[in-house]
């Protein structure tokens, strides 16, 4: 899904709590990220080490807690579709 310059994942079960939990941790780690990828030229080696291995610790996270319990805000709405 999405182009290659913005790549976009969903999760297969409860998609808006878990984007939500996603960015709640990213957060904490500075990152700012959702499902959506945009990458720039200004991302160096570094930068994109990070956000993998904090995005790996967020997907393991997923698959072996009650996300529910840990969220700390609301679960993210649905964005309104565009009409034209």
């Amino acid at each position: 899904m999405g182009t290659n310059a913005i790549p976009i994942f969903e999760f297969c079960n409860n998609h808006a709590i878990n984007k939500t939990f996603l960015t709640q941790e990213m957060l904490k780690n500075k990152i700012l990220a959702t499902n959506m990828i945009y990458i720039n030229i200004f991302h160096n080696k570094n930068n994109i080490k990070k956000y993998v291995k904090v995005l790996d610790k967020v997907f393991k996270d997923i698959s072996k807690k009650n996300i529910k319990k840990i969220l700390k805000s609301k679960v993210c709405f649905k964005p309104i579709n565009r009409i034209n």
